[in-house]
């Protein structure tokens, strides 16, 4: 599952049987240099997050990375991480917002603020 910044969506799962999969397909569409850097910049290999997906190495992911790697699945179009954690926990399958309709909910909760304070 590791190839290189592969950009064709054909090769990625749909499922995973693991979190660590779910990395895997994240670091596969973008790069696994790309996602170490923009995860951790320059303090971190490709070798640590190797580490970390290996059940049996020391080195493990804490909350914050898990959740950086996420958004970054999400800005790429990547959700099978995202959908595992929420299958695994029996939560319904998440939706994406829209970027429109983010800008558009956060411009209401704005307006609401504005008039709460008048």
């Amino acid at each position: 599952m590791h190839t290189k910044g592969s950009q064709d969506p054909v090769n990625l799962p749909l499922w995973i049987d693991s979190w660590q999969d779910g990395v895997r397909a994240i670091a596969q569409r973008i790069g696994t240099k790309e996602l170490c850097y923009r995860v951790w910049g320059e303090s971190k290999s490709a070798n640590w997050l190797s580490d970390c997906l290996n059940p049996d190495r020391a080195a493990k992911l804490d909350p914050d990375e898990l959740i950086a790697i996420l958004k970054i699945g999400r800005e790429i179009g990547v959700h099978v991480l995202m959908h595992h954690i929420c299958q695994q926990a029996n939560y319904s399958e998440p939706q994406p917002k829209n970027p429109e309709d983010e800008r558009a909910e956060l411009q209401r909760e704005f307006i609401n603020a504005i008039k709460t304070a008048e």
